[in-house]
C-alpha cells in the first residue's frame, strides 16, 4: 500500500476498510484465524449506554459462557457488539473471514496481513440499524494507533 501524506505534519498511517453487511439472522461466521484471537471490547466508549442485558452478555462472552458466531440472539447485540484481533501477520499471510447465510450465500473478505494486520467485527441490532460487520481490516483498531500500541504492549 503506497500512501503519501499531505498534511504539513508527520502521521502515521491510519486506515479502516469500513464495510456494512447486513444483518442476516442465524447466519454464521467463520474465520482462519483462531476464535480465540478475536477479543472482546472490554471498554465501554462514550457513545455506548450499556443495558443490564447487554453488560450481562458481556460478561458472559468474557467467562466463555457465550459466543457471537452465530447471528441468534439479536436482543443482545444493542448497544453494539466489537471483537478486534491483532496482529494477524503472526497466523496468515492473507486473512479470510466469512459469513454464512441459511441459504448458502456466503460473504468473503480476504486481504494482506503485510498490509491490514488488525481487524474488527460490529455486530449491532436495533431499530434503526441492523449491522452485521463481520470483518473490517485495518491498520490498527478503530481507536486508532496508539491505543493499538497500548495493547499491544500488554
Amino acid at each position: 500500500m503506497a500512501v503519501t501524506n499531505l498534511a504539513s505534519v508527520d502521521m502515521p498511517l491510519q486506515y479502516m476498510c469500513h464495510m456494512n453487511y447486513a444483518y442476516i439472522p442465524n447466519a454464521t461466521f467463520s474465520q482462519n484465524i483462531p476464535d480465540e484471537i478475536l477479543r472482546l471490547r472490554e471498554s465501554v466508549p462514550s457513545h455506548v449506554n450499556p443495558t443490564a442485558q447487554w453488560l450481562a452478555f458481556n460478561q458472559r462472552i468474557m467467562q466463555g459462557e457465550a459466543s457471537l458466531s452465530t447471528l441468534n440472539q439479536p436482543e443482545f447485540y444493542d448497544p453494539e457488539i466489537v471483537f478486534f484481533a491483532d496482529k494477524l501477520d503472526a497466523y496468515t499471510d492473507l486473512p479470510e473471514f466469512r459469513m454464512i447465510a441459511p441459504d448458502g450465500t456466503t460473504f468473503v473478505t480476504r486481504f494482506s496481513s503485510a498490509e491490514l494486520n488488525y481487524v474488527t467485527r460490529w455486530i449491532l441490532y436495533n431499530g434503526e440499524q441492523q449491522v452485521a460487520a463481520f470483518a473490517l481490516p485495518a491498520t490498527c483498531r478503530p481507536e486508532g494507533y496508539l491505543a493499538a500500541q497500548q495493547v499491544m504492549a500488554r
